[in-house]
């Protein structure tokens, strides 16, 4: 019976050690070919965030052009007062507010954002939400995730 040589164990350690890097190396890029797996899991993690926000949810949005359409929820018991919405730094404002009754959806509009290049490209905005409920007035919520989605391109 023969002993294995001195050396012998690092050697295959070594070897055993680079065939994991070769494997994980070629895991992580097939990974990362895989992206609409992942815009995809932003754009459903988006929806589940912005749908569930109160007392304004925002249920559907696109941006077409320089244009973000929001359509925004109520929901809410009480009336709610829309004063003015803001995507990254570009406000859209009602003037003495749009009201919201229980239930209640309405479309914004904010205009002059970053134009879109082409179709399908991606969108990413912070939205502050300022509004007046019948017991607090001037009332901002900012989203704690960024609205995103694909561009429709005219």
């Amino acid at each position: 019976m023969g002993y294995p040589k001195k050396g012998q164990g690092a050697a295959e350690y070594l070897i055993l050690l680079g065939i994991i890097l070769i494997v994980s190396l070629i895991g992580i890029v097939l990974l990362g070919g895989f992206t609409e797996s992942t815009t995809n899991a932003v754009d459903t993690q988006t929806k589940m965030y912005w749908s569930s926000t109160r007392p304004l949810a925002i249920t559907e949005w696109v941006q077409t052009n320089s244009t973000l359409y929001i359509k925004l929820k109520n929901m809410d018991q009480k009336r709610v007062i829309l004063k003015s919405i803001i995507a990254s730094n570009v406000t859209s404002s009602f003037g003495t507010g749009w009201t919201f009754a229980p239930g209640n959806e309405k479309t914004v509009a904010i205009n002059g954002l970053t134009q879109c290049s082409a179709n399908y490209d991606y969108f990413s905005y912070d939205i502050y939400i300022n509004y007046d409920t019948a017991d607090i007035s001037n009332i901002t919520f900012k989203g704690t995730k960024p609205l995103v989605g694909k561009c429709i391109y005219d």
